[in-house]
């Protein structure tokens, strides 16, 4: 199951990372840089923890890098 989150945040996030190299995962503050005209620090990082809860993606080369499953 997939939290809905307002503003369709989890959506965005997994758009960003589809449209980046997966080589080596995205870091998660380039993910909201990028969505920052649309989302809040914090619900970025909430939809990123729920989408790498959910198996959608993982943590990749480091901690703060993370990549589609």
């Amino acid at each position: 199951l997939r939290p809905v989150f307002i503003g369709g945040s989890l959506q965005a996030v997994l758009n960003f990372m589809k449209s980046r190299d997966q080589s080596y995962g995205v870091h998660i503050d380039e993910i909201r840089k990028a969505l920052s005209s649309r989302f809040k620090g914090e619900d970025v990082d909430r939809a990123v923890e729920a989408l790498a809860y959910n198996g959608e993606i993982y943590n990749s080369t480091e901690q703060d890098h993370y990549a589609i499953c």
